[in-house]
């Protein structure tokens, strides 16, 4: 069972490398939802939302990857969502078409970020996950490219040091996520670095495979990820948001954390009792679709919604969004 933990140091890198395989229950079943859906047909474009017209001039995008002298290419949709390369949602972007979540395919290298800060432990460390990743359309420099911002809540995957390997950096990946909103301080301080940032809800498609990884746990918590406890609870949370919701981030943590996955979030949460700030909380973030018939999966129109629940009792603690 989950019981109320002694905050210890963060998991060390390698406990973590070792660990970064595991999955909950959930995230298998979700794994297996986006595995059938993942090549499904892309829902009707409104003419007003029609991507731009590419470059005749411009380079041919290549492969995503090459497999045993086999071609790999990016996914065209998502769970019916458009997969648009970064020049084409550069150019969406600013005709002012690429609005609320979007997915977008491009090759991942993490810079001076480390991938780990973004596995199934938390980094709770202050400043040790400073550093910019790129997500570039090519895989050599010098093409379209976004600064992708992976929140502590969202799962990225390892990559691979081997020459060669579908996950030595760049890494072809698919993400899910958004820009960041114009009026934010911090576009107004750098509107340039604005336009290149892009806000990473979850990752999707690595090196040409769908990837379901979405929970991550605080370490001070010592429990292994893949305990029944931990998935009944993400279960019962998933649950509160009802049918209609896929799943983006989940983090089973104390209290005090809850402000490092979400400051929405841990703002919108009833005071605790001193005596229960070690008890965990769970958090969960999905896309939240309308229902449409036409749509081949899920619907249309996606919002963020989320909900916290506490991990032991189950009681439904805040939710907020759509």
């Amino acid at each position: 069972m989950i019981v109320e933990p002694v905050p210890t140091n963060p998991r060390s890198p390698i406990r973590r490398l070792l660990r970064v395989l595991g999955l909950t229950a959930p995230v298998l079943l979700l794994v297996a939802v986006v595995a059938v859906g993942a090549f499904g047909p892309p829902p009707a474009v409104p003419a007003s939302d029609a991507p731009a017209t590419p470059d005749p001039a411009g380079p041919t995008r290549p492969p995503a990857l090459v497999v045993d002298g086999e071609a790999v290419s990016f996914p065209e949709t998502w769970i019916g969502l458009r997969v648009r390369g970064i020049a084409d949602t550069r150019a969406e972007q600013a005709a002012g078409h690429a609005q609320g979540v979007i997915a977008v395919a491009g090759y991942l290298t993490y810079g001076s970020r480390s991938w780990t800060c973004n596995d199934e432990y938390l980094e709770v460390a202050s400043g040790a996950c400073d550093g910019r990743a790129t997500l570039s359309d090519l895989p050599a420099s010098g093409s379209a490219h976004l600064h992708p911002d992976f929140a502590p809540r969202t799962r990225s995957p390892a990559a691979d040091d081997v020459p060669g390997s579908p996950r030595h950096e760049p890494i072809p990946v698919v993400v899910l996520g958004r820009f960041p909103d114009p009026a934010d301080a911090t576009c107004a301080a750098d509107v340039r670095d604005c336009d290149e940032a892009f806000e990473v809800e979850r990752v999707v498609w690595v090196a040409g495979t769908p990837w379901g990884p979405i929970l991550t746990v605080d370490p001070a918590l010592q429990v292994d990820p893949n305990v029944p406890e931990i998935g009944r609870t993400v279960a019962a949370a998933e649950d509160a948001l009802g049918p209609g919701a896929l799943t983006l981030a989940a983090s089973v943590v104390r209290p005090d954390l809850l402000g490092a996955v979400d400051p929405v979030a841990a703002a919108a949460i009833p005071v605790i009792p001193l005596d229960h700030r070690l008890r965990p909380v769970t958090y969960l973030r999905a896309l939240v679709f309308q229902f449409d018939a036409s749509q081949p999966l899920y619907g249309r129109d996606p919002t963020i919604g989320w909900v916290v629940l506490d991990s032991i009792t189950g009681e439904l603690l805040a939710g907020g969004g759509a």
